[in-house]
């Protein structure tokens, strides 16, 4: 039997995971937050407390595996033990077949939440906001194409990004409200004037807006630079100096990466070009298609963030006609949940 599927593993090699599979000794677990679940010919499945997927195949012989992280595809063809295996996550597929990850938790009218860059659903605000939101909302979160548990299908557009957006809202009820943060602020902005019909309400917390020649060009150059470090595996610099970019201190820096999501962040440092893309046509969505928006707009910005967000708010204000902004005193791009929560539950109740 002959499977072709999209497996999330570790670091090991394809031989290592076999030995793996094919071993009754439990392997040292790293911190699962979440379970594996798969899917099994005729073998009896269970998860256990741990997080540990374990596996009875017909002759009772337990095989233990690891929490698995990375996106990779693989052809399995052992006839003893072949699966089809999956992380614990719903994957949904977009219209050009990528495959779409995310997470829902919580109970009411459906919110999406839209994260800016370097961020997955269970990384950064998503996993900070939806404690807090839960109670009034069914919080639905995602990794965006080419990060966490996403897939990827070349070349980049927003295009297919709005999609992947309008593919998720459609299978949940085909209406929402969205937030978006930072590149995904502009991303729920575009997603709302493409799909008007299905976004009730949208909040944006700091998007981006490109400025003249000067600014364009070094967008430019930003994307050929970094294109070319990830193509030669320098992700892990790419990553540092974007993190510089938006403030985050060496010792930041150095956590962040050394957490269990680091290597995540590492692995997402080629989709930093497409937050620029997104930034690109910022100034064009602005003034040629943001006036068309027909749902009411909450734009965000924080008072020790950019010196350009405030600005850039008001632009946006001023160009939706049923836009309204707040200015939050003392916070930063990367907004505490506890002050933001409040605000987006009082604005799209």
């Amino acid at each position: 039997m002959v499977f072709t599927e999209r497996l999330y593993v570790s670091s090991d090699s394809y031989t290592n995971l076999t030995c793996i599979a094919a071993s009754d000794a439990k392997p040292k677990m790293p911190k699962a937050l979440n379970f594996i679940r798969l899917t099994c010919e005729n073998y009896q499945t269970r998860v256990s407390k741990r997080g540990l997927a374990v596996v009875t195949p017909p002759d009772h012989h337990k095989v233990f595996l690891r929490r698995l992280t990375t996106c990779k595809t693989f052809t399995i063809s052992d006839p003893t033990l072949s699966w089809i295996y999956n992380y614990g996550m719903n994957i949904i597929h977009s219209k050009d077949n990528t495959p779409i990850a995310y997470e829902i938790s919580g109970s009411g009218p459906l919110l999406i939440i839209v994260t800016g860059a370097l961020n997955t659903h269970n990384f950064g605000v998503p996993s900070d906001l939806v404690p807090f939101l839960q109670k009034a909302f069914t919080v639905l979160t995602y990794d965006r194409r080419g990060r966490g548990q996403s897939g990827d299908t070349l070349p980049y557009s927003i295009e297919k990004e709005i999609q992947d957006l309008q593919t998720l809202i459609d299978h949940h009820g085909g209406k929402t409200f969205l937030y978006g943060h930072s590149a995904g602020a502009a991303l729920a902005l575009f997603a709302a004037a493409e799909s008007p019909e299905k976004v009730l309400k949208v909040a944006a917390y700091e998007p981006p807006l490109i400025g003249g020649w000067l600014e364009k060009t070094l967008t430019n150059f930003l994307i050929r630079q970094v294109s070319k470090q990830v193509a030669k595996g320098e992700n892990l610099a790419v990553v540092k100096r974007f993190m510089r970019f938006v403030g985050m201190d060496a010792q930041l820096i150095k956590d962040t990466l050394a957490s269990e999501h680091g290597q995540t962040i590492i692995d997402m440092a080629g989709t930093i070009v497409y937050e620029a893309e997104i930034q690109k046509v910022s100034r064009s969505f602005l003034e040629e298609r943001a006036k068309n928006l027909p749902m009411p707009v909450l734009m965000l910005a924080g008072t020790k963030s950019f010196k350009t967000a405030p600005a850039i708010m008001a632009s946006f204000t001023q160009a939706i006609p049923q836009a309204e902004s707040r200015l939050l005193e003392g916070q930063t791009h990367s907004v505490e949940a506890t002050v933001l929560a409040p605000i987006l539950e009082s604005f799209f109740s």
